[in-house]
């Protein structure tokens, strides 16, 4: 009895203890193969800028190792990881066909990951492909948003298709950001069709996007039904990141029609919202306040804003008061020579450069009108050669700045187009036969000045005046 029970307890006991052998084997086994995969991550992360090619291979090590490990929950984060470094080794090894196919598992992972790591990871990976082919990008986007669907993860769906249509837009790719402005904007209606106010946010992100691309394809009439839509949307819900952009965008508008006023307006608007957010676009928005500012012949001082006044010595604002300055002055040759001096990059903006006629010409002509204003008004009559040496400018566009002057009614001086000479109304133009006489008397008063010369030099008398 004794040894039956003997042996029947030690019989149980070596049951019991073989099978806690085996389960702790297999925990021992799972944990060596978890230090592995770990310890294989950091060596792959290590070398990824050095190494690429070597990090690569210890990457799909992970992956493999991961697939081994199957039961192992834990560790997926490393699987996770490690797709996302593959996928961008590949990018910058011109390995397209392996990036999507990693890019793919890694997708079928955003279950086992947080929102805030599929985001970042997601992001990170579409600014690296972003300078690859049209074609790569458009399937790295296609892949991304059905995922997303599939997901449930609207939000990062709808941010995705904004950068979608932020790179369409940079690349010049028009007819594929319209379908996403449609996709975009179907999401922020309500069933009847009209805008669902609750979702003013991402209302201004897809009208912004939208505004931008009415810029580029000179869309302004459209643009003008979006634009008020804007600002009722800026009311409910202000967001100085989108409204510094749409903003600058309704300056751009009002400049190209000449409401200079109201151009000005939107300028600082925008330029505020920059300087809320700290983008770096509120510098170059300035140099547009200040530009809006003297079309408009405004006398309020921009740079006496809070905002504006930390500008004050940056060189090229600087540049832009001194113009300012010149033009107070009707100073044309300073004011073309701070407008066309390569350091101040006034005249190399992409604003100025693409509309430099119609944003500058303006400017220089309020300028020369002045400037011709004031050289002919001590003269009865003027020789247009002179005007125009003066101003550095060509006798025809003189005689044009002249013509204008006349029908607004600011200079009341006739043009004798033949000989180039201006004369004032208050005094009849000579005859055809009188040029004769007046040629006559010019010689004569040259001889006469010539012979005072030849006395003055002789004598040493008092020069006399003809």
């Amino acid at each position: 009895m004794s040894s039956d029970d003997g042996s029947e307890y030690e019989y149980e006991y070596e049951s019991d203890y073989g099978g806690s052998q085996q389960e702790d084997g297999e925990e021992e086994m799972i944990d060596e193969t978890a230090v592995k995969i770990e310890n294989t991550f950091y060596e792959a992360d290590d070398c990824k800028n050095s190494d690429p090619t070597r990090a690569l291979q210890l990457f799909l090590q992970v992956i493999s190792l991961q697939h081994e490990n199957a039961k192992d929950k834990d560790h997926t984060k490393y699987q996770f990881m490690s797709l996302e470094n593959i996928v961008k080794l590949c990018a910058n090894l011109c390995k397209p066909d392996e990036m999507i196919q990693h890019y793919k598992e890694m997708l079928l992972l955003l279950p086992n990951v947080t929102r805030n790591e599929c985001t970042d990871s997601i992001n990170s990976i579409l600014d690296v492909v972003s300078g690859l082919s049209s074609s790569i990008i458009s399937t790295m986007y296609e892949i991304t948003l059905e995922a997303l669907k599939n997901a449930n993860n609207d939000r990062l769906w709808f941010q995705t298709n904004i950068k979608l249509g932020k790179l369409y837009l940079e690349l010049g790719d028009y007819a594929p950001l319209h379908k996403v402005l449609e996709e975009l904007h179907a999401s922020c209606k309500l069933p009847d069709g009209t805008d669902d106010m609750t979702k003013a946010t991402s209302l201004l992100d897809v009208y912004c996007l939208e505004i931008q691309l009415c810029t580029a394809t000179n869309n302004a009439a459209k643009m003008k039904t979006i634009y008020p839509k804007t600002l009722v949307l800026d009311a409910a819900i202000s967001d100085p990141r989108i409204m510094g952009v749409i903003r600058e965008e309704g300056g751009k508008l009002y400049l190209s029609e000449g409401q200079w006023n109201l151009a000005y307006n939107e300028f600082f608007e925008s330029f505020r919202n920059y300087q809320e957010v700290g983008n770096a676009r509120a510098k170059q928005c300035l140099k547009y306040v200040v530009l809006a500012n003297m079309l408009a012949s405004s006398d309020i001082n921009p740079f006496d804003s809070r905002e504006a006044k930390v500008f004050k010595d940056v060189e090229e604002i600087n540049a832009m008061l001194l113009l300012r300055a010149a033009y107070d002055a009707k100073d044309i040759k300073q004011f073309e020579k701070i407008l066309k001096n390569p350091k101040n990059q006034i005249i190399s903006d992409p604003l100025m450069k693409k509309c430099a006629r119609t944003y500058l010409e303006p400017l220089l002509r309020s300028i020369r009108s002045h400037v011709i204003q004031k050289l002919v008004g001590p003269y009865k009559c003027v020789l247009i050669s002179n005007i125009a040496e003066e101003m550095n400018i060509t006798s025809g566009d003189v005689e044009l700045l002249m013509v204008e002057l006349i029908k607004d009614g600011q200079l009341f001086y006739k043009i004798d187009q033949p000989n180039g000479v201006l004369y004032n109304c208050d005094h009849i133009m000579p005859k055809e036969s009188s040029y004769k006489t007046l040629e006559a008397l010019e010689l004569w008063t040259k001889n006469l000045n010539a012979l005072n010369s030849a006395v003055q030099s002789r004598t040493g008398s008092n020069k006399v005046s003809w």
